[in-house]
């Protein structure tokens, strides 16, 4: 029997994918709404699922609300102590992180400043072009 690389690796691939989404519905859960009022003088849900699901899927959905690509971050201030302020980061695991992503284009400026020709030069173009698309 004969396998070729491309079809173990294509395998390889696939079942990945498998254990990330089981992986992810692991950590995120179901999340259903069991009652929902909304009227003239409240508005409310009644959620099952644990509180870390309840928020995970309200940050997810910021996330999206936001027109967030890659990060997003919120602030936040303790009410006992308002001088004190919190960030959280939501990030989707296959985006960069900003520090990546400044370090490279700093190099990709690098590179296109001490282009020695129009080929080197268009490189650096396309680079920065990529990472400053999102």
């Amino acid at each position: 029997m004969n396998i070729w690389p491309f079809s173990t690796i294509k395998n390889q691939r696939l079942e990945i994918e498998r254990l990330q989404d089981q992986l992810a519905d692991a950590m995120v859960g179901d999340i259903n709404i069991k009652e929902m009022i909304a009227n003239e003088k409240e508005l409310g849900m009644q959620l099952e699922g644990s509180i870390l699901h309840v928020f995970a899927a309200g940050f997810i959905h910021h996330f999206h609300a936001q027109g967030a690509t890659n990060f997003l971050e919120v602030e936040f201030s303790d009410p006992e102590q308002k001088a004190e302020r919190y960030t959280l980061t939501i990030q989707k695991l296959s985006g960069m992180r900003p520090a990546i992503k400044a370090n490279l284009t700093k190099e990709a400026i690098i590179e296109l400043m001490n282009a020695k020709n129009q080929d080197e030069a268009d490189a650096a173009m396309q680079k920065l072009q990529e990472l400053t698309a999102n």
